[in-house]
């Protein structure tokens, strides 16, 4: 690894025209290989599991959180339509204990005109 990586001069010892060096970058391999997309199965694995297995049935019982799984599913497929669904439920918990209000079905934030 340490021979992948150049020193870098300090700039009272380079001349003013002579070309900047910098580290260079590792090439990907390792460990680090699986770490594709935003999310990298990050948190309580059984949290994240009730949480999708609930958005599960939610998609079936709302039909505002079923159209926005099919809009999703269609661009990015079912897996991660999903847990964009797991995700978006997390918030509406968060916002019920918040608030103390129960959870409304087929709620939406946009504002009717």
């Amino acid at each position: 690894m340490r021979d992948l990586i150049r020193p870098i001069q300090r700039s009272s010892d380079v001349p003013v025209d002579a070309p900047r060096q910098y580290p260079i970058a590792a090439p990907h391999r390792g460990a680090n290989n699986h770490l594709k997309g935003k999310y990298h199965r990050q948190g309580n694995p059984v949290v994240r599991s009730v949480l999708v297995e609930s958005s599960w049935i939610l998609i079936g019982k709302d039909p505002e959180m079923r159209r926005f799984y099919e809009r999703i599913k269609v661009r990015r497929g079912g897996k991660r339509a999903i847990v964009a669904v797991a995700r978006k439920l997390c918030h509406r918990l968060l916002a019920i204990a918040q608030s103390g209000q129960p959870y409304q079905v087929n709620f939406s934030n946009r504002k009717e005109n």
